[in-house]
């Protein structure tokens, strides 16, 4: 039997049950993402795995960059002065000047959603304001992620109140 199922499809037989969910996967082997994250249930034994063919990196963000406007529905805060706070998409990488330490690692994205495995950065000491700032941004980049239309030409990323304005 073939059904929709949240967000995929649902193959059962008498013995085996199949969820295939249109979510980003990684196999945790290779830098390679997967259309989808796969399910199968044979008896009581379960396997997890990728399916769908790999998404290619940095697809609609790619090269692209954007000015970090607001951040949890707060305005930017920027007490040093060091510019302006950015994220830079390049092909398969992303960097953002957060005021006070730099952040980086790999992405893809597609319409509607964005997936980085992890981030690494700077550590540099800064007022707790500002490193509660940049937390937030870590966590609204890191993972996967939904894409929204903001006002303006704005983007936003990010799932509920965890998510960054893009301008």
């Amino acid at each position: 039997t073939i059904r929709p199922s949240f967000n995929g499809w649902r193959y059962t037989s008498d013995t085996v049950s199949v969820d295939v969910t249109f979510s980003p996967c990684n196999d945790g082997m290779s830098d390679i993402v997967y259309k989808d994250t796969v399910t199968v249930l044979v008896g009581t034994t379960e396997f997890r795995g990728c399916g769908g063919g790999a998404v290619t990196p940095g697809a609609n963000l790619a090269n692209t960059q954007w000015s970090i406007a607001s951040v949890n529905g707060q305005d930017v805060y920027n007490p040093l002065g060091r510019g302006p706070l950015m994220v830079r998409f390049g092909q398969n990488g992303l960097s953002a000047a957060t005021g006070c330490n730099g952040m980086g690692g790999n992405f893809v994205s597609s319409e509607g959603w964005i997936y980085t495995p992890s981030l690494i950065g700077t550590e540099m000491a800064c007022d707790a304001r500002l490193m509660a700032q940049e937390q937030a941004i870590a966590v609204a980049l890191s993972g996967h992620k939904t894409i929204r239309n903001g006002s303006e030409g704005s983007i936003i990323l990010g799932v509920g109140n965890d998510n960054i304005v893009l301008a």
